[in-house]
């Protein structure tokens, strides 16, 4: 008799055992579905965040060479521009200026040449070349800006 109890209990505690072994391994199965739901929904997250932050950047670079063009009173760029004096500026800042004004580098370039100038090159031109920012033209005007100090005097649009 003692053998039939001890066996009862034998078999009571594996059917015990097997129910909660059971429910551990369901409940283990849901939290991975759930974290897998939950990591599906933040990566597409995560990519929509991206995309706008990229469109954000975007946009900021444009504003903030429109803030740059207009406390340097530049106007927009135009092929007819004559050369005109800038005794205000010094010419290296007078030739990042006009390099940044006329289109020859975007604002990216203008921030990250600002950054590495006197860690890659003396000047920002200098710097610009070092980069590969510049054709050879504007590899000349940029040189000669900084020799005479003279620019391009940009023209608004219309203006002819």
């Amino acid at each position: 008799m003692l053998i039939a109890v001890a066996l009862l209990f034998l078999v009571v505690c594996s059917l015990g055992f097997l129910f909660f072994s059971k429910q551990i391994v369901i409940w283990y199965n849901r939290s991975v579905a759930d974290i897998a739901t939950q990591e599906e929904a933040l990566a597409t997250e995560y990519k929509e965040l991206k995309k706008r932050k990229a469109a954000l950047n975007s946009e900021l670079m444009g504003i903030e060479q429109k803030i740059f063009l207009l406390e340097n009173e530049l106007a927009e760029p135009d092929e007819t521009a004559v050369v005109a004096p800038r005794s205000r500026k010094s010419p290296a800042k007078a030739a990042a200026q006009w390099l940044l004004s006329s289109g020859k580098i975007t604002m990216e370039q203008y921030q990250k040449a600002t950054k590495l100038t006197g860690r890659v090159a003396q000047d920002f031109v200098e710097t610009c070349i070092v980069l590969d920012f510049l054709d050879e033209e504007t590899i000349a005007m940029a040189r000669r800006i900084m020799r005479t100090g003279e620019v391009p005097k940009l023209q608004s649009k219309g203006a002819n």
